[in-house]
């Protein structure tokens, strides 16, 4: 009768006893959609190296080679771009956390040298 089944998924889903018809259906939170957003990431690294001592230049007593990199490895199972991002205006319980395709954090590389004389 063009019909779903997504009241009955959901109704039947784990936190039903929890979160089921007494609340769920008031306030509009549907576990259905809730997925584990634990991530484990390497956020910085970097890699510098004095080349001074390869390289005698005359007044230079530095020479470093800097290498820098952010947010370069996530291992996480969230299905979305990114499990750290909120992209919530407000401060409210029903923002927070909920992932309305943001942009993700983005990875970054640099390089620099450092000079002393």
């Amino acid at each position: 009768n063009g019909q779903t089944g997504a009241w009955a998924n959901y109704y039947t889903s784990a936190y039903a006893d929890q979160f089921g018809s007494i609340n769920g259906a008031r306030n509009s939170i549907k576990d259905y959609f809730y997925e584990d957003a634990s991530f484990l990431r390497l956020r910085n690294l970097t890699f510098a190296y004095d080349a001074a001592n390869l390289i005698k230049i005359k007044y230079i007593k530095k020479l470093q080679l800097v290498f820098t990199g952010r947010n370069l490895w996530t291992l996480t199972k969230y299905t979305g771009f990114d499990p750290e991002v909120s992209s919530g205006s407000s401060n409210s319980g029903f923002d927070r956390g909920v992932d309305y395709a943001s942009t993700p954090n983005s990875k970054t590389y640099q390089m620099g040298i450092n000079v002393g004389f």
